[in-house]
């Protein structure tokens, strides 16, 4: 991870990803690098970020689009 620089980075994960799980990643290693950012989920996981359950709408889409969306010159 020390090779990402000057590139922000949103790392989306869930604690109870069935293929990560929630020690998949070291955060550590991450959160030393001021240009990662860990965004972190209860549920959800691998494509799996829904808004309710049974519902077809994924949050991770807003997520993803706002966080884009910061690095917009205004």
């Amino acid at each position: 991870m020390k090779h990402i620089k000057n590139t922000p980075v949103m790392v989306l994960k869930s604690m109870n990803d069935p293929l990560i799980g929630d020690n998949g990643i070291d955060e550590e290693i991450l959160l030393a690098n001021p240009n990662i950012m860990i965004a972190k989920t209860k549920y959800g996981g691998h494509l799996g970020y829904y808004e309710a359950f049974m519902d077809t709408k994924q949050f991770s889409n807003k997520v993803i689009v706002a966080f884009l969306n910061s690095f917009l010159v205004k």
